[in-house]
């Protein structure tokens, strides 16, 4: 093995023991954060089906008070009809209360097929989620208690996300307080003989890689230069 072939490969070694638990902590925060997002995607899925439930039962709770006001004033039209046929010479009073009874029928009918078919979709949508508009008391508990889970898990997943930031913190501190060493070893090789300038070269890629980037992807462009740098010099 060549000289310059030695000498990358000692820098190629020494830089991935020198990055690979910043690379292992990274890989792992952009983990568990994709995870965080999930989580939290099916804990807004499990609320809008709560939600959706809840709607459902407002619609259908609307629709059986506008079913009996309707039915109320269908009777209150049709005993005015009555009457009305009844009298030979209506009054103007008697004419317009008779209007307004079949007017107030009118508007019942509409809003009454409105929430029909507000109740129609609510439980075809219900439906296709998975959940059976006759069973509501028990797919609500269900919800709620995945709810609870899944609220538990994103709260786990938090923390443990803030402890991997610390211990990266920790890191950090720890390269940066690496890196000062380095610079006072080398200027204390700088003023030293220059018979320990071999050794120095040997370990100067290394250090360079370290002191100069503050994140292991900039810490391998920098081994991509040393290598470029190695290949002229063949």
């Amino acid at each position: 093995m060549s000289d310059n072939n030695l000498r990358l490969q000692v820098i190629l070694n020494a830089v991935d023991k020198l990055t690979r638990p910043f690379r292992v902590a990274q890989a792992s925060s952009k983990e568990l954060a994709g995870a965080i997002q999930n989580t939290r995607n099916s804990l807004k899925e499990l609320n809008k089906q709560a939600g959706r439930i809840d709607e459902f039962r407002k619609t259908r709770s609307q629709l059986a008070i506008t079913a009996n006001n309707l039915n109320a004033a269908r009777e209150e039209a049709a005993k005015l009809a009555t009457q009305f046929a009844a009298t030979n010479r209506p009054t103007a009073a008697q004419a317009k209360l008779f209007s307004q009874a079949k007017t107030r029928v009118q508007e019942l009918q509409q809003t009454y097929n409105g929430l029909l078919g507000a109740v129609q979709r609510q439980r075809q949508a219900l439906k296709e989620s998975g959940i059976d508009t006759r069973q509501l008391s028990s797919a609500q508990r269900e919800l709620k208690k995945n709810a609870e889970e899944t609220r538990q898990a994103l709260e786990g997943q938090q923390k443990a996300l803030k402890r991997l930031g610390e211990q990266q913190a920790r890191m950090n501190a720890a390269r940066e307080q690496y890196s000062r060493r380095l610079e006072v070893r080398d200027r204390i090789a700088g003023a030293g003989a220059t018979t320990t300038a071999a050794g120095l070269a040997m370990g100067a890629p290394v250090m360079a890689a370290v002191k100069s980037y503050t994140s292991m992807e900039d810490a391998m462009k920098g081994v991509a230069k040393q290598v470029n740098g190695l290949r002229d010099d063949n």
